[in-house]
């Protein structure tokens, strides 16, 4: 049986979008390849011909045959184990693999909801999570997606953790992970202007530039004293600007990490 595979480069900014629309469409799966000057080409594969044609009028995308794949094939393909930072081993769920000793296992997740840990954005915000995170710290994760960073904090030792993020569907997706990997995270739809002011000892962020300039007031009120927040999910070309943008919110700023094109920012209240 022929399927259509739809072609597609474009800003990063906007991949959500695009992705949101061929799923909506009708994409049987979406592959996604970073590139460099902060553009990416997603690739989307259609049983409809028709639906395909509609979307790649839309985006002006290159649309051409391709036998049909095997979905789950390729995702137990795409997907390995890895070591990351000095604690963690990612899995996929399917992995048979055993986790090396005194490591902590996260399951890497596909499905609706962001964040599976492959990307190097969420590695950089695991690996800043064993240098920030103290014992016992209250920690929000914002924008949780699949929330595999607030059951990183939970297991890493953080007395409360929160996650929140803006779409129900990520919400709910996220407090079924955490009540499979049995760890006690509180979940809310919504976003960090209905957290309380000076309630939080570390926030953890995985959104884009764009996202995080539009609460750039909200985190730094939301950090008790002593507080700190990792943020990342934007480019090592829009790390500056970052720096700069909150560093005038009163918060300092420590030296980047960076990953090919990302880039991970660690600040705290002054």
């Amino acid at each position: 049986m022929t399927q259509w595979r739809l072609t597609v480069e474009c800003p990063r900014s906007e991949k959500d979008f695009i992705v949101a629309d061929v799923a909506e469409a009708g994409a049987q799966g979406v592959l996604e390849e970073d590139l460099p000057a902060g553009q990416c080409r997603l690739i989307a594969y259609f049983s409809e011909p028709s639906a395909a044609e509609a979307a790649a009028a839309r985006w002006a995308a290159v649309l051409a045959p391709e036998p049909e794949r095997n979905w789950l094939l390729v995702a137990q393909q795409q997907w390995r184990p890895l070591r990351v930072g000095r604690h963690f081993f990612l899995a996929p769920e399917w992995s048979c693999e055993p986790t090396p000793p005194g490591c902590i296992r996260l399951l890497m997740r596909s499905g609706l909801a962001a964040g599976s840990g492959w990307h190097p954005a969420t590695q950089l915000a695991l690996e800043a999570l064993e240098d920030v995170l103290r014992p016992g710290d209250v920690v929000l994760d914002l924008g949780t997606g699949s929330g595999i960073l607030a059951t990183a904090a939970s297991r890493l030792g953080a007395g409360t953790v929160f996650a929140c993020d803006i779409d129900p569907e990520a919400a709910r997706a996220a407090q079924q992970n955490f009540a499979r990997d049995g760890v006690a995270v509180s979940v809310f739809v919504g976003s960090v202007r209905s957290v309380r002011s000076g309630s939080l000892d570390l926030l953890v962020a995985n959104l884009d530039a764009a996202a995080l300039h539009s609460l750039s007031r909200e985190i730094p009120r939301v950090l008790a004293s002593g507080g700190r927040a990792i943020l990342c999910g934007f480019s090592t070309e829009q790390a500056s600007a970052m720096c700069r943008l909150f560093s005038s919110k009163g918060l300092h700023t420590f030296p980047q990490s960076r990953r090919g094109d990302w880039a991970c920012l660690v600040l705290a209240a002054r």
